[in-house]
């Protein structure tokens, strides 16, 4: 991915042509937002932005967020204050892990956990087992193992 190595605009390049081919993926217009804000093109990332938003049906907080970050950065900042105002009020709960965590979470442990059979006695792969288990919850099914 060029936005891995900062070539941003191959990645904008690229993102153009994926959107000519396919306008309607609201993530592409976010990740065009994006390498655009990163080339100080505020006004043109915040547009993509807000686009975004408006075709997805998910994620649209985040998006108008960033929308609202990048005019102010342009030095619009009524259009700021109004792409602000359109994230969501809605308080999250950041002591509850999401459900991509719990899946990443889960698929950590069972690697560790496959490890283990086939190097039952390495000592540090069990620290870090109990380590991610606890940190998940399963710690009292961890304990019934041993």
């Amino acid at each position: 991915s060029h936005e891995r190595y900062y070539e941003f605009a191959k990645a904008e390049d690229c993102y153009r042509n994926a959107l000519a081919l396919s306008p309607s993926r609201a993530n592409w217009h976010h990740r065009l937002g994006f390498v655009l804000e990163r080339q100080d093109r505020f006004e043109e990332a915040a547009a993509a932005y807000l686009h975004a938003a408006q075709i997805s049906k998910t994620h649209k907080g985040g998006w108008f967020y960033r929308a609202g970050y990048a005019l102010e950065k342009a030095g619009k900042l009524d259009a700021a204050c109004e792409a602000y105002v359109r994230v969501p009020k809605t308080p999250v709960d950041l002591t509850q892990p999401t459900q991509y965590e719990t899946t990443l979470t889960q698929q950590r442990i069972d690697l560790y956990k496959d490890r283990l059979e086939v190097t039952p006695d390495d000592a540090a792969l069990w620290m870090e087992y109990s380590n991610r288990s606890s940190w998940s919850g399963i710690w009292t099914r961890l304990i019934t193992r041993l």
